[in-house]
């Protein structure tokens, strides 16, 4: 007698029939609820290079010589960023990844009219959260570290 292959849902062969490691879930599982879910719009092709300047996509906490804030980064193309300062008080932000180094992120925040500081800051690439770099206030540098938070 003849046994008929494991089917999925759909009528095709199911993953355990196929080698597949996938454990398959009902929608109303009492063991294994589903909170949640995600869903794949796009997938680039196996050899595109990395997408590197996404890696800024994100909240950092930033320090730049003592001077604390929120750096917030909701977008990678097109750039998208905003500064709140420790006060509170929410500042624009210009720039965006270098197009040839897209882990250096160059950026300047107006502080005030006369105080619009430039920063140059350096994604760690071994180290996923955290950020370096330099800011300029008149003809002098000073570090810039963040992490994300």
């Amino acid at each position: 007698m003849h046994e008929a292959p494991e089917r999925n849902m759909r009528g095709r062969p199911g993953f355990h029939s196929i080698g597949y490691a996938f454990i398959e879930l009902s929608y109303d599982s009492a063991d294994r609820p589903i909170l949640g879910g995600r869903y794949i719009i796009d997938v680039a092709a196996q050899d595109a290079a990395p997408q590197t300047d996404a890696f800024w996509v994100g909240r950092w906490q930033m320090d730049h010589d003592g001077w604390r804030g929120t750096l917030d980064i909701t977008s990678a193309v097109p750039f998208a960023v905003s500064y709140t300062a420790a006060d509170g008080q929410g500042l624009a932000v210009d720039g965006g990844p270098d197009p040839g180094l897209p882990h250096v992120l160059r950026i300047s925040i107006p502080f005030s009219p006369d105080n619009i500081q430039q920063f140059q800051l350096f994604a760690h690439t071994w180290e996923k959260d955290v950020f370096s770099g330099l800011t300029q206030w008149g003809p002098c540098n000073f570090g810039v570290q963040g992490n994300r938070g």
